[in-house]
């Protein structure tokens, strides 16, 4: 988008400007540590959890080329945007109308409930069930959709019900 509004790339950067420290550092920072987190402490960082920290990448990309900003171009950036802006939310429909095997659409809550009374019937004697193992995907999603919220603990193996004790039963 920023090609529709700039004639040329002539960028001028002046490392003595408050304006430009201050978007740098809102940029930069959070992402960094985002990533020394992630790194330092093993931490899977879902995309989704990075747009709050794209939004302000515009600011200062617009402050960075302001000079070079040719504003009879707005029409041109506004009709880009436009596009862009309709174009995303319907493709997004599409593909979850048109396609039924993505993550959007799984039932979780079906699968809890039959893990819940497969617990009840084949772990019975165990008591309640305070956690699972499994992967993060289906153990998690039993985990998320039970009443009773029982901890979830990764394993690579398959999806365990337990109950405080560690003793577990496997699910399918």
């Amino acid at each position: 988008m920023i090609f529709a509004l700039v004639k040329k790339f002539k960028i001028n950067i002046n490392l003595d400007d408050d304006k430009f420290l201050f978007l740098i550092s809102i940029n930069l920072i959070p992402i960094l540590f985002i990533f020394l987190t992630s790194f330092t402490m093993g931490v899977k960082i879902r995309t989704m959890w990075m747009t709050p920290f794209y939004i302000s990448f515009g600011l200062l990309f617009i402050y960075i080329l302001k000079s070079q900003i040719n504003f009879e171009k707005m029409r041109a950036f506004t009709s880009v945007f436009l596009i862009l802006f309709l174009l995303s939310p319907i493709l997004y429909s599409y593909v979850s109308i048109t396609q039924t095997d993505k993550r959007t659409d799984f039932d979780g809550k079906t699968l809890a409930k039959q893990a819940k009374v497969f617990y009840e019937t084949e772990g019975e004697d165990l008591g309640k069930m305070e956690y699972i193992q499994g992967n993060e995907w289906i153990a998690g999603n039993i985990s998320y959709h039970l009443t009773e919220r029982p901890k979830w603990i990764y394993s690579s193996s398959e999806v365990q019900l337990c109950n405080k004790d560690m003793k577990c039963i496997k699910y399918k």
